[in-house]
């Protein structure tokens, strides 16, 4: 499955881009309309992806509409090719209307070992796919599936797994699956404890201890649903902590219009705080924590009302925090500030910028202000920060902005918001890779618009949702 899945996974995951409401008499079921592949798949299952790949049906031919906007898009799959394998020519006949892709367990996924379920309209074309591939993988009939693996021990270990249940009888994973959108092109499951042991060896933590803010996870799914005029995402998290609380966003009509990224948050105290406990890092902060343990509850308290990350093309980058006591938060910054500069043996430089008296301290060779003025603690690099952000024009009345919300359909009250304006994005991204990016990649992300992901808070499930916009 290492050389085959690549044109799968390529093939699906750019039809993620292009479902529309167009018809079609050939419309095969939606991904999410029932159990599919997870009727055959082990319940212990670490993770599985199932891909619409019902080349006939109206989701690919609003796809091939969409990829008309970019300028090199009808070549995306007449260059989908390896090894002699073309996708026109061999790919698309080989599969049914639903292709899924399943790791057993998490070294499998790490090693990137798949088995793949289908159930092709035409088997001999299966086996002519399958043949030209210089690992000749293997597949074996199981019900009214094809599986297909690199080795014979692959499918042997898919069966012994399978007696343990099958995945479409998971409690976990109907919870998980249940509320993703049933006409999703793409949709993913991946077990906790995967995810969890994952995150435990970049840390070098117990597996099962709680992850900050989110506690013992459950699992993470998600799903990818086109629309003619971009793609809508969906993603679903079980945590038994869950720290995120709904607020409603005041800060992007205090923040500066023309932001390439915008991260909107509340109440990341708590997160904060627990992160601080936890092994991870109460490890390396030794005995920093007994020296400056009461500093670091301050500044971790600054946290605790609504905070904005942003940056604009300049660079201009800033972190805003709303504060409901301005010289308690002075206070705070003036001690930090004292610290930074014994480090660095550089004492803030007392600056006014725009009326409003702010302290530059050197890191390196970066210059960051701080300060705290109109409610608001604010840290960034760059004076034109200040400026702009008493004088506006602000992200909420920005057309970008507008156009963003509206196609995410993001209600009144979230638990987090992530935007992007890619055309705003791109300088951004080319200044700080100290690379430009090539006239081919400039021209075929030129169609792309503005990302807008908003979070929100059901029992013990985090939900993120959002829309990613193509002109």
């Amino acid at each position: 499955m290492r050389r085959v899945v690549p044109l799968i996974l390529a093939a699906a995951l750019v039809a993620g881009c292009g479902s529309g409401s167009g018809s079609s008499s050939k419309q095969a079921e939606p991904a999410g309309a029932s159990s599919g592949g997870a009727q055959i798949a082990p319940k212990s299952a670490a993770f599985f992806l199932r891909l619409n790949t019902a080349f006939d049906s109206s989701t690919w031919a609003t796809l091939n509409a969409l990829l008309a906007k970019f300028p090199d898009g009808e070549k995306l799959f007449a260059g989908q090719s390896e090894n002699g394998v073309d996708f026109e020519r061999d790919v698309k006949p080989a599969l049914g209307p639903e292709t899924d892709v399943v790791a057993l367990a998490q070294q499998d996924l790490s090693k990137g070992t798949y088995v793949g379920l289908t159930q092709p309209k035409s088997p001999g074309r299966l086996d002519a796919l399958l043949a030209k591939s210089k690992d000749k993988e293997v597949s074996e009939q199981i019900d009214d599936w094809r599986v297909v693996a690199d080795t014979r021990a692959d499918i042997d270990a898919f069966k012994r797994a399978r007696n343990g249940g099958m995945l479409a009888d998971s409690e976990e994973y109907r919870a998980a699956t249940q509320e993703l959108p049933a006409d999703a092109l793409a949709t993913f499951f991946l077990n906790g404890s995967v995810l969890q042991g994952a995150i435990a060896s970049q840390t070098k933590t117990a597996a099962k201890g709680p992850v900050p803010g989110v506690g013992r996870l459950g699992w993470l799914a998600g799903a990818l649903t086109g629309k003619q005029d971009g793609v809508a995402v969906d993603l679903r998290l079980q945590g038994d902590e869950l720290e995120a609380t709904p607020f409603s966003a005041e800060l992007p009509k205090e923040i500066p219009a023309g932001a390439s990224v915008f991260v909107d948050f509340k109440g990341l105290d708590a997160t904060l705080d627990e992160l601080k406990r936890s092994p991870a890092v109460s490890g390396q902060l030794g005995q920093a924590t007994k020296a400056f343990g009461p500093l670091i509850d301050e500044v971790i308290g600054l946290f605790k009302g609504e905070g904005a990350f942003y940056a604009r093309p300049g660079p201009e980058y800033a972190l805003v925090l709303k504060v409901a006591d301005e010289t308690s938060a002075r206070g705070t910054l003036d001690k930090l500030g004292t610290l930074v500069g014994a480090a660095t043996q550089k004492a803030p430089e007392q600056v006014e910028v725009d009326g409003v008296s702010m302290s530059k301290v050197a890191v390196g060779k970066t210059a960051v202000y701080y300060g705290v003025f109109d409610g608001k603690v604010v840290l960034t690099n760059a004076t034109s920060a200040v400026h702009s952000l008493k004088a506006g024009p602000y992200l909420a009345g920005s057309k970008a902005w507008h156009d963003a919300v509206a196609a995410a359909a993001m209600p009144d009250e979230t638990a987090g918001i992530f935007y992007a304006d890619v055309e705003q994005l791109l300088p951004l991204v080319e200044r700080l890779s100290k690379k430009p990016l090539s006239a081919e990649a400039k021209r075929n992300l030129e169609p792309l618009s503005t990302g807008l992901l908003y979070g929100s808070v059901g029992g013990d499930v985090y939900t993120i949702k959002g829309f990613i916009s193509v002109r």
